[in-house]
């Protein structure tokens, strides 16, 4: 089994790189990005001063993205060809998140932005079943069957109606 698991790893190092080189290239080519003024600060990092790109930078790149990839493939038990593909051509996002603290979500502030506060899972809730009981309701104002399952306990129906 150790030895699968090495074969593994090797496989995501090395589609992880593949992956790592398909970024680079798309961006290369302009395939990707908002314009060239995008691509060209994409590429800034890889370039020299002379404005030609270092193969030692996108060397080290590639490399880089192989080896998260394998380091994610570590905590799997089956190997996903496309994880590790994708893992080498997001990498310096995924880095970047994870070193930040972003991946733990939006804050509480930015959630308060677009109203939702701890107390909206409730509320939201209460509108649902609120919703039910007024289409049960209509049903059966229009003499049809309501179909519906019994009330789970603790929401028993309101039948002062």
């Amino acid at each position: 089994m150790a030895e699968v698991a090495r074969w593994e790893l090797l496989w995501a190092w090395a589609i992880g790189a593949v992956g790592s080189m398909a970024y680079y290239t798309v961006v290369y080519f302009g395939f990707i990005g908002a314009g060239r003024e995008s691509r060209d600060y994409i590429l800034s990092h890889f370039w020299g001063k002379n404005g030609g790109g270092t193969l030692l930078k996108v060397t080290w790149y590639i490399l880089v993205g192989g080896a998260i990839a394998g380091v994610f493939q570590l905590a799997e038990t089956a190997f996903v060809p496309v994880q590790s593909f994708i893992l080498g051509a997001t990498w310096p996002s995924i880095v970047g998140q994870l070193l930040s603290g972003r991946q733990a979500g939006p804050s509480e502030g930015e959630l308060r932005k677009w109203g939702i506060t701890p107390e909206t899972p409730r509320l939201e809730e209460e509108k649902a079943q609120q919703a039910a009981r007024g289409a049960r309701e209509f049903l059966r104002e229009l003499g049809l069957p309501s179909h519906e399952a019994p009330p789970a306990p603790g929401q028993e129906e309101d039948t002062e109606r």
